[in-house]
């Protein structure tokens, strides 16, 4: 169900939902952690998707890189019981295998 793609993982993490649509965002939204987020020693992003373009990725790697944290990107790649929802809203569906998909967290 879940591929992981991570570096060293620390024990809290920052957890978002995406698709191709708010890589942009996400790209704003990691930049102003960076920026503002004070010590973040032990937090890792992560990222859970049903797929990310590889212009995405790349995005996303070099926004957590300029903000000094580690990125794990978490697909989901069993996403049959999305079909009936609209694409827009498959990342906010993702959202409820948070628990599922970072137990490897302490928080």
């Amino acid at each position: 169900m879940l591929n992981a793609s991570s570096s060293k993982l620390g024990n809290s993490a920052i957890v978002m939902c995406l698709d191709d649509r708010f890589t942009l965002p996400v790209c704003t939204t990691i930049e102003s952690i960076g920026r503002h987020g004070g010590s973040l020693q032990g937090v890792t992003l992560v990222m859970i998707t049903t797929g990310l373009s590889d212009l995405s990725v790349v995005a996303l790697e070099r926004a957590a890189s300029k903000a000094q944290l580690p990125l794990s990107i978490r697909t989901i790649n069993d996403a049959d019981e999305f079909a009936s929802v609209p694409d827009w809203a498959v990342s906010t569906c993702i959202r409820l295998f948070v628990g599922e998909v970072c137990n490897d967290f302490e928080r």
